[in-house]
């Protein structure tokens, strides 16, 4: 009679893995409030042994299925910005651009490390006040370039 309650004590306390049938602590399983112990019915030991199986075996589809969706997305950005990106390449602001951008990356322009505005640090772009004039450039940061376009569409 003594042997059947200590078993039955001890079982409260512990409980048998569906996948390797041991007898362990209920510490072992991972808390399930939806299972009658409050535990999971698989050890914390079965489930990583599943899961690192489960990762090796799918991990070449996954790879696979992940590059052609990122084929797929970039094709969807280049055809949506496709048009916008010929269009401002061929128009006479793409081109003064671009002879700007080969003259600095030549060394025949210096892009300068400071805003000619705030003379503040960090990235500096080159805003044209004539398109005409490709090398005739205000060097201004980021900040001062936005504030300088908002202000020209404002007075425009």
């Amino acid at each position: 009679m003594t042997d059947i309650r200590a078993e039955l004590a001890a079982l409260r306390d512990s409980r048998r893995c569906f996948t390797c049938g041991q007898v362990k602590p209920l510490d072992a399983f991972r808390v399930d409030r939806r299972r009658n112990m409050g535990r999971a019915g698989v050890c914390k030991q079965c489930v990583a042994v599943t899961a690192r199986q489960n990762s090796r075996r799918f991990r070449d589809r996954h790879l696979e299925s992940e590059r052609v969706r990122e084929r797929s997305v970039a094709r969807q950005m280049y055809e949506r910005h496709r048009e916008r990106k010929l269009t401002e390449s061929r128009s006479h602001n793409g081109r003064t651009r671009t002879a700007l951008r080969n003259a600095v990356a030549a060394g025949q322009i210096a892009r300068p490390s400071t805003c000619h505005e705030c003379g503040g640090a960090g990235q500096i772009h080159a805003h044209h006040h004539d398109y005409s004039k490709p090398f005739d450039v205000e060097w201004l940061c980021s900040r001062c370039h936005g504030l300088r376009h908002r202000k020209e569409e404002g007075a425009a």
